[in-house]
C-alpha cells in the first residue's frame, strides 16, 4: 500500500480487501489536516483527557504517549494519537495564543503577510469601506508607528479652495473641525450641531499671525504660581486683575475691576516695578534745559537766520519800493478837487459873517442870502458865494474920499476882522 506524495494518506490497493478502512483512514487525514487549527504549540505531553479531534503541534523533548514525535502534528482520531511530519508552507493557527503560524521547513514560526499592497480599491479593517470612505477602520486606537526616526501623517489637497482637515464626530455628526478649510491658512472651528460651525482660531499661511475670532478667556486662578516664568499670564480672581511675568518680575497688566493701568493702580515699591523704572530712568525730569547741539539741525537752522537787530535796504523788501513810489510824500497838501466831494459839502455850508470896527462888533449878517449892513455907512451884501462890501467914501480935507481899512476873510462860522 503506498501514500499520497502530500498528505501521506493512504491510497486503495488494487482488489483490495477492505477498503473501507482505507478510505476512512485517509478521510480522518484530511479532517485532521486541512485548515489545521492546533490547541497548542507548547505541550510535551498528552493531556490527561483528550478530546476527539483535538490536534496539538508537539513540543521539544515530548515526554508519555508523545516520546520521540517533537515537532509533529498530533491528531486525536478514534481515540488513538496519530502523527503527522509537517512540510514547509503548511500554516497552523494556535488556538491559545491566537496566532497564525508557517511551518518553514525547520520551525513553526508567525505567517508572514504581503510585503506590500498596491492600487486597492478600498480596504475595511473591521469595518466596510465604501465609495466615499475607501479607507474604514473600527477599532478602539490605531497606531502609527516610527520606522526609525520621524514619522508624519499628510493630507494633501489639489488646490487651495478645497479642504484637507480632520473632522471629530458624535454619532457621525460634525462637532469639531481643524485643517486648511477653503484656503491655505489653518483654521480651527466647533459646531454644536454639525450642520454650522463656528471658527475660534485662525493662523495665516503667509505670517503665522494668530486671529482668536471669538475672544480669549483665561481660566482664573486663585492666586499667583508659585513659580512663573517670563511670558506666563494669568487672570487672579482674588485681585481681579490679570497678571504677567515680564523680565523677571510679576506685574499687573490691567488695573482691577476692569478700568485702565493708571499712575496710581501701580503698587508696591518702583524698584519693584523694573521694566517701569528702567523706563523711567531713560528720561529727563519734567523740568529741563537744552544745549543748541541736543537739538537735531538746531544749530544749522539758526545759521541761515538773521541776528535779532539788523536793517534791511528797500531793495532787500520785495516790492516795497513799487509800492512807496505810489505813495504821496509825508508833507503835501491838497487842492479842493483832490479831495473827492468837498467843492459840494463847501457849497452847501451857509456864510456866517462877523465885521468888527476896532474890536466893536458892526454886525452879523444872520443867515439870509442877501446881507445888508446900515451901520457905519456900509452896505454888504451876498450873493450865492459871493460877499460884496460897500464903503461909501468919507469927507474931509478937500473933499477927497479916504476908503474906511475893511478886512474880510469868509470862513465859514467864524470871525472876520
Amino acid at each position: 500500500m503506498s501514500d499520497s506524495p502530500n498528505l501521506s494518506l493512504p491510497l486503495l490497493a488494487s482488489a483490495q480487501a477492505q477498503k473501507h478502512v482505507t478510505v476512512n483512514e485517509a478521510l480522518s487525514l484530511l479532517d485532521g489536516l486541512i485548515h489545521l487549527s492546533v490547541v497548542s504549540r507548547n505541550q510535551a505531553a498528552p493531556p490527561a483527557t483528550p478530546l476527539e479531534g483535538d490536534r496539538y503541534l508537539i513540543a521539544a523533548g515530548a515526554t508519555g504517549e508523545w516520546s520521540g514525535q517533537s515537532g509533529k502534528v498530533a491528531l486525536r482520531i478514534a481515540g488513538a494519537w496519530n502523527y503527522v511530519t509537517p512540510r514547509e508552507g503548511w500554516r497552523a493557527w494556535i488556538a491559545d495564543e491566537d496566532a497564525l503560524l508557517t511551518y518553514t521547513g525547520t520551525v513553526w514560526q508567525a505567517a508572514s503577510v504581503p510585503s506590500s499592497l498596491h492600487n486597492l480599491s478600498s480596504l475595511g479593517v473591521n469595518a466596510t469601506a465604501d465609495a466615499t470612505n475607501k479607507l474604514s477602520v473600527s477599532s478602539s486606537a490605531v497606531l502609527f508607528n516610527h520606522a526609525g526616526t520621524g514619522m508624519q501623517v499628510k493630507l494633501n489637497k489639489q488646490s487651495a479652495s478645497d479642504t484637507a482637515s480632520f473632522l471629530f464626530q458624535t454619532n457621525f455628526s460634525g462637532r469639531a473641525e481643524f485643517g486648511t478649510t477653503g484656503d491655505d491658512s489653518f483654521h480651527v472651528k466647533v459646531s454644536a450641531n454639525g450642520a454650522s460651525f463656528t471658527e475660534a482660531l485662525v493662523i495665516a499661511n503667509t505670517s503665522g499671525l494668530v486671529t482668536i475670532k471669538q475672544g480669549a478667556v483665561l481660566e482664573p486662578a486663585a492666586s499667583d504660581p508659585v513659580t512663573p516664568v517670563n511670558g506666563q499670564l494669568w487672570y487672579n480672581a482674588t485681585s481681579g486683575k490679570f497678571r504677567a511675568h515680564q523680565n523677571n518680575a510679576t506685574v499687573d497688566v490691567i488695573g482691577g475691576g476692569g478700568s485702565a493701568a493708571s499712575w496710581g493702580g501701580i503698587t508696591g515699591t518702583l524698584s519693584a516695578q523694573t521694566d517701569l523704572q528702567a523706563a523711567l530712568n531713560g528720561k529727563a525730569s519734567s523740568v529741563h534745559t537744552h544745549a543748541i547741539a541736543d537739538i537735531t539741525n538746531l544749530q544749522t537752522s539758526l545759521n541761515a537766520k538773521s541776528d535779532t537787530g539788523h536793517t534791511h535796504a528797500i531793495a532787500d523788501v520785495t516790492n516795497l519800493q513799487t509800492t512807496l513810489n505810489g505813495k504821496a510824500a509825508t508833507a503835501h497838501t491838497h487842492v479842493i478837487a483832490d479831495v473827492t466831494a468837498l467843492q459840494t459839502a463847501l457849497d452847501a455850508k451857509q456864510v456866517n459873517l462877523q465885521f468888527q470896527d476896532e474890536g466893536s462888533n458892526l454886525g452879523t449878517s444872520g443867515t439870509a442870502s442877501a446881507i445888508n449892513f446900515t451901520g457905519a455907512g456900509l452896505t454888504v451884501s451876498r450873493a450865492a458865494n459871493t460877499i460884496t462890501v460897500n464903503v461909501p467914501a468919507a469927507s474931509g480935507g478937500g473933499g477927497s474920499g479916504i476908503p474906511i481899512g475893511v478886512a474880510v476873510a469868509i470862513q465859514t462860522s467864524t470871525h472876520f476882522s
